[in-house]
């Protein structure tokens, strides 16, 4: 997926992409902060595929954030990387792991 807004049809598309690895993502149509919205540029739910995004904040700054999806073990764990912040400022970064107890189809 690229250059899209984040929609409910957006949503739906990752929200399948969680759901084949075992995750389930809560019904909703805005994921972020309050008066933000969200570019997502690329989602590729891989290893080696990437989740790049753009932060918009209702004072019109812009916050790109990047991840890297290093593991992505159906049904039990994702590993990524992540950075991101304020363009020309401070940001972010650090490694997650996120494991699913969801049970198998």
């Amino acid at each position: 997926m690229t250059g899209l807004r984040w929609t409910r049809k957006t949503t739906e598309k990752i929200r399948r992409q969680l759901r084949s690895v075992g995750i389930r993502v809560a019904r909703t149509t805005r994921w972020g902060l309050k008066g933000f919205t969200t570019t997502i540029k690329e989602f590729d739910l891989r290893p080696g595929g990437r989740f790049k995004q753009v932060m918009h904040g209702p004072d019109g700054t812009d916050y790109p954030n990047l991840s890297l999806f290093r593991e992505v073990v159906p049904h039990e764990r994702i590993v990524y990387t992540h950075g991101g912040g304020k363009e020309g400022g401070v940001g972010a970064q650090f490694e997650a792991t996120s494991t699913t107890t969801a049970p198998r189809r």
